[in-house]
């Protein structure tokens, strides 16, 4: 024999399950900010030997530390997409899109010329560093 819930009981399940917490790896995705890219280019132009050495190890220091925080950029996107499995309302998924897009549009960026920095493409086109 079936047991019935009482009509009450039935009432209120709705606002139970509207009322769950939200999965702390959905809020997670919900309260991401773009984090700062602290790389930075750090060459000083002088007149003594060996500067093309220290422009190589520069570069050499910042596109390991730009590819690290691209990488974290993936990880991030890849870990907001696995938040779907918890359930999304609309306007959750929205949120969590549109984090995704902006994760996409820095990476874009990135991988383009514009992404140098100018001190570096000011450095690397000069050959004369007693300018």
């Amino acid at each position: 024999m079936r047991k019935l819930l009482p009509l009450p009981s039935l009432l209120l399940l709705p606002l139970c399950v509207l009322g769950q917490d939200v999965h702390p790896e959905v809020q997670a995705a919900l309260d991401w900010q773009i984090p700062k890219n602290e790389c930075e280019f750090k060459v000083k132009r002088t007149n003594v030997g060996g500067t093309d050495r220290n422009f190589q190890k520069a570069m050499k220091k910042y596109t390991k530390c730009n590819e690290k925080y691209q990488a974290g950029l993936v990880s991030e996107r890849d870990n907001m997409m696995g938040v779907a499995h918890h359930g999304l309302t609309q306007e959750q998924a929205d949120i969590i899109m549109g984090h995704m897009g902006a994760i996409a549009i820095i990476l874009k960026r990135n991988d383009s010329e514009a992404a140098v920095p100018e001190s570096v493409r000011e450095a690397n086109h000069t050959s004369d560093f007693n300018k």
